[in-house]
């Protein structure tokens, strides 16, 4: 049966229904692995849902109840949740519901733009694209949300370039982009540029105050409680540039191994380039540049993973330019027949089928992973440390599900840590020992990057606990420590206690 035979609505419909069955099927292996639960793909879902209960319960933002912590980056998807906390209960499925539907509507927006506007064989192609993308709506995080807004904001700003004078539709856009991600704050000054280029000086403006007003008022109310403008998250993950020699090579390493390694990314850059070139930058689709310019900010300044996330927002709408105006469109892209024409749309399929393919592989054993880790040392320390102050590396389970004073070593709730801004743990001699003291957590649940580089020498190995087939944890292997001798023999005798209740799957090992 030939695609012509198919209406574009028709295609469309079936693709969606292929995903729900893909979804269906993935969650209910899911179901299965982590015996008869519903667990997330990422332990960082949970503290999501941790700042969100907190928010609905207590009124305050923060992973503990007790205390402010900056531990979000989108204050949109926590409030949401929040909501359902709120008026719906203390239940665990509003993260599904805040992605799976902003997923769907996805290819509502597609088949609204882009039906009879390209050739059905170029629709039905990004449309099983947006199959293949199945993995980020269960990752459960505010992305699937952001790239539905991302979108829909370059779809409005292209229409605004063309003489639409609809503009508070795209004011409100630009505000719900940087409510969802701190990203978006590229997107802005990218269409802040390109509207100046434009000579459209008040749209500029004012698109820059609105957009930016969330993340202002935020941090405003961020540094008033005795945090950083920033959230936690971006203080200790973001690529920052310091003021010495080996920080700045570091950075330009970083930048280069970004730029070669997402080679699709860089691709995009050089054909959009060429195409805008060659146009005299005389164009309908101003979008082509916002996304470029975007694309070159993050892959600078912003975080890329091994798998689809916080670059999930670019991914899309790259991906659904090059299938519509660039693959088989020598005109358009001003390359003519060349080889190099061939070599780049060769490596960008490739690319994209890859990091799909990964993400697709990373996602069926992840809830597994999370759930033989993350919840597993959490129900242990819920049992035995609940109300007590612990050291420990992934907080967001422990976080959601107990009340255990977490002092997270990576700093994302704790602003101790994300004030000496190390990514590696690589803290000061005599810091790890002042925080103990300070806080007084007697025992530390972390991986070996930490046992390595920050932690004490005298404090005392009780027992580690490894799981197989690791593909979204940081470490397969965590490991349970004592700050001393008597707490040691504590320790020990708590795990060996609580050894048949583990998940059989666990390697449990007792020094």
């Amino acid at each position: 049966m030939k695609i012509e035979s198919f209406s574009y609505k028709k295609i469309s419909i079936y693709c969606a229904l292929a995903a729900l069955l893909v979804l269906s099927l993935q969650l209910l292996r899911s179901y299965f692995l982590c015996e008869h639960q519903f667990i997330y793909a990422t332990d960082d879902t949970y503290i999501h849902m941790a700042i969100a209960r907190n928010l609905a319960y207590y009124k305050v933002w923060s992973t503990n109840p007790d205390f402010f912590t900056s531990s979000s980056s989108s204050f949109l998807y926590t409030i949401l949740l929040a909501v359902g906390f709120k008026f719906f209960g203390n239940h665990q499925y509003y993260p599904y519901v805040l992605n799976f539907v902003p997923y769907f509507l996805l290819f509502v927006v597609i088949y609204k733009y882009y039906a009879e506007k390209i050739s059905k064989q170029k629709f039905l192609a990004i449309q099983i694209f947006l199959v293949l993308l199945y993995p980020l709506p269960l990752f459960a995080m505010e992305h699937s949300l952001h790239v539905l807004f991302v979108l829909l904001f370059l779809l409005e700003f292209d229409q605004f370039i063309a003489g639409s004078k609809n503009v508070l539709k795209l004011f409100f856009l630009g505000f719900m982009l940087t409510m969802l991600r701190y990203e978006s704050m590229f997107i802005l000054c990218s269409a802040f540029l390109i509207l100046l280029y434009h000579k459209k000086i008040i749209p500029a403006f004012l698109l820059m105050f609105i957009g930016f007003s969330p993340i202002v008022l935020y941090g405003i109310y961020s540094v008033q409680h005795g945090s950083y403008f920033l959230p936690n998250t971006l203080v200790t993950k973001g690529n920052f540039i310091e003021g010495n020699a080996q920080a700045i090579l570091a950075f330009i390493i970083k930048v280069v191994f970004d730029f070669t390694v997402n080679i699709h990314f860089t691709i995009y850059i050089i054909i959009v380039g060429i195409y805008l070139w060659k146009q005299r930058f005389k164009t309908t689709h101003w979008s082509f540049l916002l996304v470029l310019l975007t694309t070159g900010a993050h892959l600078l300044f912003a975080g890329i993973l091994h798998f689809y996330r916080y670059e999930a927002y670019l991914i899309v709408p790259i991906v659904i330019y090059f299938i519509a105006y660039f693959y088989n469109d020598e005109q358009a892209i001003y390359l003519n027949k060349s080889k190099l024409s061939s070599v780049l749309k060769i490596v960008f399929i490739v690319s994209i089928i890859f990091r799909l393919a990964f993400n697709i592989w990373v996602i069926q054993m992840a809830p597994k992973n999370i759930y033989e880790q993350q919840i597993q040392f959490s129900k242990f320390l819920k049992k035995y440390y609940n109300n007590q102050p612990v050291l420990v590396h992934d907080i967001g389970y422990l976080a959601f599900s107990s009340e255990v004073k977490i002092y997270d070593i990576a700093g994302i709730a704790t602003l101790d840590v994300a004030t000496t801004k190390t990514k590696k743990f690589h803290f000061k001699s005599g810091f790890i020992e002042s925080q103990q003291q300070k806080y007084g957590f007697k025992v530390g649940v972390f991986y070996d990057i930490f046992a390595n580089n920050g932690m004490p020498k005298n404090w005392i190995k009780a027992g580690e606990w490894t799981i197989n087939h690791n593909r979204i944890c940081g470490l397969s292997k965590i490991n349970f420590y004592a700050v001393d001798s008597a707490q040691y023999f504590i320790l020990k005798q708590q795990l060996k206690d609580y050894e048949s209740t583990v998940n059989k799957n666990v390697e449990q090992k007792f020094y």
